[in-house]
């Protein structure tokens, strides 16, 4: 892919620039972006994206990028071409995000995800925000896209809690064991067992 090479900051690149996404190729993996504070649209690539979102990206769901408004490290690849690297999607209140489960007690009835845009806040959700077959067990390092809300005290909170990443598990859903107390611990094993557990954020997930 040209344009799309490792790589590194340049010493007179140091600041993050804002933008929006101009377009995105979901199966090519790349996309531009658009800022005022350049001449011209920017190239980044679906690695420049945090490691959960670019997962999720990659197996085809996640969110629709264009539009979303970006913080970006501008960047300069080996061909000696311009490109935005570390790429974070805005969080505003109202807007669909993804994170990584950081927790889960189903028996408390609430949890926390962790999401990059957030800059290492935890992100509260409860039991009801979950669908029904993942309210008991909620696998940790789950990714899941979620809607922004703030509480009163200004803390982030996870609306509309869907779990992402685990297409295996789908047909699952519908066997009549799900409805019981352990179809969503069968649920989380086989997430587990695919490589959900362990997984770790970061840049550069997907590849591409």
């Amino acid at each position: 892919l040209k344009g799309g090479g490792p790589c590194r900051s340049g010493s007179d690149m140091a600041n993050r620039h804002t933008g929006v996404i101009k377009s995105y190729g979901l199966h090519k993996g790349y996309g531009f972006i658009t800022s005022e504070e350049l001449p011209e649209d920017v190239f980044f690539s679906r690695r420049s994206l945090p490691r959960e979102l670019a997962e999720v990206l990659q197996e085809g769901g996640g969110l629709h990028l264009p539009g979303k408004q970006v913080t970006f490290q501008l960047m300069e690849n080996d061909t000696g071409k311009l490109q935005a690297g570390q790429v974070l999607v805005m969080a505003g209140e109202g807007d669909e995000m993804i994170g990584r489960v950081k927790s889960y007690n189903g028996q408390k009835g609430f949890g926390f995800l962790q999401c990059p845009s957030l800059q290492g806040q935890d992100v509260f959700f409860s039991r009801r925000d979950l669908p029904m077959a993942f309210q008991d067990w909620f696998p940790q390092n789950a990714p899941a896209k979620f809607r922004l809300v703030y509480a009163p005290d200004g803390k982030p909170q996870a609306k509309e809690v869907t779990p992402q990443g685990m297409g295996m598990m789908q047909p699952m859903a519908a066997l009549p064991w799900v409805k019981g107390g352990g179809g969503a611990h069968h649920m989380a094993l086989a997430y587990e067992a695919w490589g959900g557990k362990g997984r770790n954020g970061g840049w550069g997930g997907g590849g591409g």
